[in-house]
């Protein structure tokens, strides 16, 4: 239950091992602060499942992602992340490209099952990162009732999603692409 990471280089990095699969970790009122490594991820979760946030608050890390979620091998269970009424404030660093969560796949490794609900994000006009939430080769995405106080794109469509559901009425532009149906691209803007 409730935990503190502040001040380190990088706060978590959980990543598939040779031998072992990192699966159902629960983070819940913790907080994630000031993470220095500005160049990399503040938390970084590749070929795992299950990773769950909840009540957490999550602020002033400089790196260039603050959550890197990312499937690359032929893990079959790399899914099922949530991130649940959680605080983000000032991460980035307003770094170009920074984004707060970074959701990220390949064509033969999609990310699963990923669900964003009832976040906020305030960002100040210096350290905001450029997306809150960006997407590339992801499946069945839910992002829902999350605010913000941001201005810039909430969600950014780097290609190759299928199946997401996007409620952005409290967030600013998002962009969402649907295959293979005729109305490509959707653009929202905030209520």
């Amino acid at each position: 239950h409730m935990c503190s990471w502040l001040n380190n280089k990088q706060h978590l990095d959980i990543v598939d091992g040779d031998s072992s699969f990192p699966t159902t970790i629960n983070f819940d009122s913790c907080i994630f602060e000031e993470a220095q490594l500005a160049a990399g991820n503040a938390i970084n979760i590749k070929n795992a499942s299950a990773v769950t946030f909840r009540d957490c608050v999550i602020q002033g890390n400089l790196s260039y992602f603050t959550i890197n979620m990312e499937a690359t091998s032929a893990q079959q269970t790399t899914a099922d992340h949530t991130i649940d009424n959680c605080w983000f404030e000032d991460n980035g660093n307003a770094q170009v490209n920074s984004t707060g969560i970074n959701l990220i796949g390949v064509s033969s490794q999609r990310l699963r099952g990923v669900k964003l609900i009832n976040n906020r994000f305030h960002q100040s006009t210096a350290n905001k990162p450029n997306f809150q939430v960006r997407m590339q080769y992801c499946d069945d995405t839910v992002a829902e009732f999350n605010g913000e106080h941001f201005g810039g794109t909430f969600l950014k469509n780097d290609g190759n999603n299928r199946r997401s559901r996007l409620d952005s009425k409290n967030t600013s532009t998002s962009e969402i692409a649907y295959r293979p149906h005729a109305h490509a691209w959707v653009a929202f803007s905030g209520a």
